[in-house]
């Protein structure tokens, strides 16, 4: 000792991951997943939305809930970037979430898409729902 690196605080940099298949709803066709990738020791989520038979450019707000697809209406407890279908009906969307500090990946949480472009009227309609679980 005495060069000054003596460690004051250890621990390991593990992520925890979890994973969401998105069923369609209200006879919309689209389906999707959700993968989740949370760095406790920073605070940083990853969530990564990918979704399949939306109407070529539309756009759909999607949400992390607290809860489940059923009976569903919980809560929003993190919003993610829209995602915005291209001409075969296709969407991916990438959001990086700072200062998560709990997760709920065993139960607790399920992803929602919507009809959009807004949540006004028709367009908070659910489209699509995944329960989130430890992948």
């Amino acid at each position: 000792a005495g060069d000054g690196a003596t460690p004051i605080a250890c621990g390991d940099v593990s992520p925890t991951q979890a994973v969401a298949n998105l069923e369609p709803l209200n006879g919309s066709g689209a389906a999707g997943h959700a993968q989740m990738t949370w760095i406790p020791a920073t605070g940083i989520m990853v969530v990564l939305v990918s979704m399949q038979g939306l109407a070529p450019g539309s756009v759909h707000p999607d949400h992390i809930h607290a809860g489940s697809c059923v009976p569903g209406n919980g809560p929003i407890v993190y919003s993610l970037s829209n995602l915005t279908a291209n001409a075969v009906g296709s969407a991916l969307g990438v959001t990086i979430l700072r200062g998560v500090t709990s997760v709920s990946f065993d139960g607790g949480w399920y992803v929602n898409v919507h009809q959009g472009p807004t949540l006004a009227g028709d367009g908070a309609t659910p489209i699509s729902c995944g329960n989130v679980r430890p992948a």
